[in-house]
């Protein structure tokens, strides 16, 4: 690949991040591809086509379908009414939200609450039964972020690259190490509050330039699916899981994502997520 080859997929990858951002921050508000092409200096046709590439769907379709994943956890939740979900979701009418809703998941939101199994029912994701295995201590190389997943995990992982350009170059001969700190289904009063951390790493023999990272028992789940799509395996392993397993998840240990190869939004991933237990 050219150094200007390069160029581009980084500028694309950089483009769909803030654009991924400005969604998920105004996912409650009105959105049209306009006014997210115009938050991050890009033209609506161009937007358009790097939906596409990076997601399979156009950014209409992605917005919908992210609103009803959001929903499905509200009504899991079941901190809220399927009425006011709906309309959280830019529905003015419950028989409205009803046809889309269905139209996604394939069953009504009156049954969500029963219907656990979230990444058996989106595209793009697949999440195997877990195995069980006994880490040794861990370090790795790291670079840490602050904020909501979704908008600190991608700046981890830039830091990481700016840092190590010899590990991007050389991806293959690496293995790679997302450590989520925090549990997702945490809350607080305040969600744009929430500050979670997320370390982007490079595993490395213990030496002053590591980290240690964690050791023990761990569930390790295959995940495969687009990155942008992990959380909603954290969010089902953190909920359904734990709840059904008889495994109690430690809070005293991070969540570990393995990648065989440097991530990127543009590309199917294929990870071990490695969920620490008692």
């Amino acid at each position: 690949m050219s150094t200007r080859e390069e160029s581009n997929l980084a500028d694309d990858a950089a483009l769909f991040r803030a654009a991924l951002r400005y969604v998920y921050e105004h996912i409650d508000e009105p959105l049209t591809l306009g006014a997210v092409a115009e938050a991050v200096g890009s033209s609506a046709s161009s937007l358009h086509r790097l939906f596409e590439h990076m997601t399979e769907q156009s950014p209409g379709s992605f917005i919908r379908k992210l609103r009803m994943e959001l929903a499905l956890r509200s009504l899991q939740d079941r901190e809220r009414s399927v009425l006011e979900v709906a309309l959280s979701a830019g529905f003015s009418d419950h028989s409205a939200f009803t046809r889309s809703f269905r139209k996604v998941f394939g069953f009504a939101p009156c049954q969500a609450r029963e219907r656990r199994e979230i990444v058996r029912e989106l595209d793009h994701v697949q999440l195997e039964d877990p195995d069980f295995v006994d880490l040794a201590p861990l370090h790795a190389r790291v670079f840490t972020e602050s904020g909501r997943y979704h908008d600190c995990a991608p700046r981890a992982w830039s830091r990481l690259i700016q840092a190590l350009p010899e590990a991007a170059r050389d991806d293959a001969a690496q293995l790679f190490v997302g450590v989520a700190h925090d549990n997702p289904h945490d809350r607080t009063d305040e969600p744009r509050a929430l500050q979670e951390r997320f370390s982007a790493g490079v595993l490395a023999a213990p030496g002053p330039d590591t980290t240690p990272i964690t050791s023990g028992l761990h569930a390790r789940f295959r995940y495969r699916g687009f990155l942008h799509n992990s959380g909603l395996g954290l969010h089902y392993i953190y909920g359904h899981w734990a709840r059904s397993s008889g495994r109690r998840i430690a809070r005293d240990r991070p969540c570990l994502m393995l990648h065989d190869q440097l991530p990127a939004p543009a590309r199917i991933s294929e990870l071990h997520i490695l969920v620490p237990v008692h």
